[in-house]
């Protein structure tokens, strides 16, 4: 009977890691088009100067990308459990 609750813990586990890594890659998905808009134009909110740019180091879609899948990644905390989105939401 242990061995049963044992193997149905481990299943349960499992299935929950599992859709919390293809929920999460919901996140990181942006669609190319999204991204290319992106490296174009970056709206700074409102009352703040614009977004420098250095002439040297140019936004491309792949730096877009890797920034906004670290804003949803918690691999930044020290103990891995919150991301900046958590708190500050790109709303």
């Amino acid at each position: 009977m242990l061995a049963r609750k044992i193997i149905f813990i481990l299943l349960i586990t499992t299935l929950s890691t599992s859709f919390l890594l293809i929920v999460q890659a919901g996140h990181w998905a942006i669609a190319a088009d999204q991204v290319a808009k992106s490296a174009r134009v970056i709206k700074a909110p409102l009352g703040l100067p614009p977004v420098p740019v250095p002439a040297d180091n140019p936004l491309t879609p792949e730096k877009i990308a890797r920034g906004r899948r670290l804003y949803y990644d918690p691999i930044l905390l020290v103990d891995k459990t919150v991301a900046c989105a958590t708190c500050h939401h790109p709303g």
